[in-house]
């Protein structure tokens, strides 16, 4: 983060800066702890700390995160500036920088996320797996999108249980659960932004396309699929969406037809909660794309235009509530061979 700063612009700035710390302060106080004897003098020290900065810079170097040049001058890479934006571990931006091109679909991207260093505090504990292995498989109850194979056994199992349980919506019946579940969620959704900014940079159209739809997910805390769609406003939640998809109401567009009294006997709530319902959806960004031939199209080449039009800008300026008057969508263009044509942020 320093070197994204420009605080730190060589070696020499980087042991400075270290000095600054408190980590400086703690090794001359207690020097054993950090694997430093007892009686070295202060000259030793601060060479010992110079050859753990430049180790430090090196790894930093060989991953892609700053760029070193032969004079130990430091600058950041567009990976590093992705990495101390969403203060992801070194672990952690290795393993999301060199995912697997195999990996494309939302299960394989699930399971993969899963298994992040930013989750390694959580621990599988022996009372929480009947709970857990419930919601992975009950003939008696809904059950996860994907099930995982065999019991839970591990902490990377429990994480992806539980990240699926929220998405679906499943109760969690454990407590302890129900609090790591906010944690990996919290942890969760700049994980996601954090893969989404690094396969802009360079990733396959499917893997991409599938980071994208689970980083909503993640922000929504539901599935693409799901038919709780209402979840996602202002004070509606699972009670209350459950009794709307089961009254029929699984998208947006049949919530705002349908009569604001009728949506208020749905969910037994008195007027004019049906009327700020109809006012939050009408509220949404709805999204227009064109798409059309330009020129000569021959076995090789073709030319396409697209048109991405926001249909009802002005009710967004003035939107209340849940809804944002700010927006960002992604337009993503790939061919049959999984080659990205076009990524852009709108």
């Amino acid at each position: 983060a320093e070197v994204v700063l420009s605080t730190i612009t060589d070696i020499n700035v980087a042991l400075q800066w270290i000095k600054s710390t408190f980590l400086y302060t703690r090794i001359q106080k207690n020097p054993t702890h950090y694997g430093i004897p007892e009686d070295m003098p202060l000259e030793m020290v601060e060479k010992k700390l110079l050859d753990l900065c430049v180790e430090a810079l090196k790894d930093l170097d060989a991953a892609g995160l700053v760029c070193l040049t032969e004079d130990l001058v430091l600058n950041a890479t567009d990976l590093g500036r992705i990495m101390a934006r969403y203060y992801i571990s070194f672990e952690t931006m290795k393993r999301l920088k060199c995912i697997d091109s195999g990996i494309d679909s939302l299960k394989e991207v699930v399971e993969y996320v899963s298994a992040c260093k930013e989750f390694a505090d959580l621990r599988l504990r022996v009372t929480e797996k009947r709970v857990l292995n419930s919601l992975n498989k009950d003939k008696n109850r809904e059950t996860l999108r994907y099930p995982l194979d065999g019991r839970i056994k591990t902490t990377e199992m429990k994480v992806n249980c539980l990240i699926q349980a929220t998405l679906g919506s499943l109760p969690i019946a454990e407590m302890s659960l129900s609090q790591d579940a906010q944690k990996i969620f919290r942890n969760g959704v700049r994980l996601m932004r954090c893969l989404v900014d690094c396969l802009m940079i360079d990733g396959g159209f499917k893997l991409l396309s599938s980071a994208l739809i689970l980083s909503k997910c993640f922000k929504a805390r539901l599935w693409e699929n799901s038919k709780l769609i209402a979840r996602q406003l202002d004070k509606i939640g699972v009670t209350m969406a459950t009794a709307l998809a089961n009254a029929g109401m699984t998208t947006w567009s049949k919530i705002e037809e349908a009569n604001p009294r009728l949506l208020e006997l749905i969910v037994n709530r008195h007027p004019p909660f049906g009327s700020q319902v109809h006012d939050l959806v009408a509220a949404l960004p709805r999204l227009e794309l064109f798409c059309s031939q330009d020129g000569k199209v021959s076995d090789e080449d073709a030319s396409v235009r697209l048109v991405v039009k926001l249909s009802n800008a002005d009710q967004l300026h003035s939107a209340r509530g849940s809804i944002s008057a700010y927006h960002c969508s992604v337009l993503v263009v790939g061919d049959g061979d999984n080659k990205v044509l076009l990524r852009q942020r709108l």
